[in-house]
């Protein structure tokens, strides 16, 4: 009786094939690739295949899916090797061997194609540019994004993202334990840049009055520039043990950690009424404030730039809505 499709993955060693001693078996340790070696194992990887198959068509649609599998497997980890022509060499290997058997194709995605055609010149005319892991990892970060933007975190698949930027399902695991894994880091890293700028802001001798209205600035900037990274911070999405929101705020008085005591001592002249016990209040309402901007300009569906409520939102939290002199008109020019 010819054996199922989940008998002949098992059978070639399953999900749980160890790569790095698959891929030890092809390559010696200084890099050399062993071709003779390469081809007897694909060979007797697809004639096993075709010994568990009822016939040609069903041979190469299981031949087709495990073999695309395992090609981006190896490639992905040779790339992350920085070993472009490695690729090559295995993968016209690989090319030849499925003209021998009559294999007629491999499925693989275009732009996993191009980015193993493209290597070798890259590779060559200028090694600072090859696709490092870290590379990588901000490829997978960007897919991410897009994918649990677009369809929303529960519903995303670690296959989508990792079809869109263009790697095995493997590189992403390789980078991240999980999918909530990979959200905390996107939300973390992406952020940092910014923390990073209200550091520096706040370490500069100026009034407080002047640094928040910078620090405001800064805030709806990073905001405009990343509307689906902030969407994700604010829909609080419930995690196992946690949420976005909480991932937000923890990363952030990780990073500032002395932010309170900092934002104190520059209150020189108690022009701003704002005590240790009143900070997370003050910090927490007038965070809430920016977020309903941020929900007011989605629901206007982003036709105007979100940059024209700095006065505004500089306005209210340093002034208030009641009484006085509006200067929103007079500080608009020095923001």
């Amino acid at each position: 009786m010819k054996k199922k499709k989940e008998d002949i993955v098992e059978l070639l060693g399953g999900e749980s094939t160890q790569l790095f001693a698959e891929i030890g078996r092809y390559f010696s340790a200084d890099g050399s690739f062993s071709e003779d070696e390469f081809r007897r194992s694909l060979r007797a990887s697809l004639t096993s295949i075709r010994n568990n198959t009822d016939d040609d068509a069903s041979f190469r649609n299981h031949a087709d899916v495990w073999l695309s599998t395992k090609l981006r497997e190896i490639i992905d980890h040779l790339h992350d090797r920085g070993m472009p022509e490695a690729s090559i060499r295995l993968f016209k290997t690989a090319v030849e061997e499925c003209s021998r058997v009559g294999l007629p194709k491999v499925s693989l995605p275009t732009d996993f194609l191009n980015e193993i055609l493209c290597s070798i010149p890259h590779h060559k005319l200028d090694k600072e540019r090859k696709d490092t892991p870290n590379e990588k990892k901000t490829r997978i970060m960007d897919a991410a994004l897009t994918v649990f933007s677009q369809d929303g975190y529960h519903r995303a698949t670690v296959d989508a993202v990792a079809h869109l930027a263009g790697v095995a399902k493997g590189s992403v695991y390789r980078h991240f334990k999980s999918k909530e894994d990979l959200l905390k880091s996107l939300l973390t890293v992406s952020s940092s840049e910014m923390l990073d700028y209200v550091n520096h802001i706040l370490s500069i001798d100026m009034e407080l009055e002047e640094q928040i209205r910078v620090v405001i600035k800064a805030w709806v900037e990073f905001i405009a520039n990343n509307p689906d990274l902030y969407r994700l911070i604010q829909s609080n999405i419930q995690l196992e043990n946690t949420n976005t929101r909480d991932i937000f705020f923890n990363h952030l008085f990780t990073r500032l950690p002395l932010l309170k005591e900092r934002v104190l001592s520059l209150n020189r002249k108690n022009r701003i009424r704002i005590t240790n016990l009143t900070f997370d209040t003050i910090f927490l309402g007038s965070y809430g404030f920016v977020d309903w901007v941020f929900y007011k300009w989605l629901r206007f569906g982003k036709t105007y730039d979100l940059r024209d409520e700095v006065p505004v939102i500089t306005e209210m939290l340093l002034h208030g809505c009641i009484g006085g002199t509006s200067s929103a008109g007079a500080t608009e020019e020095k923001i």
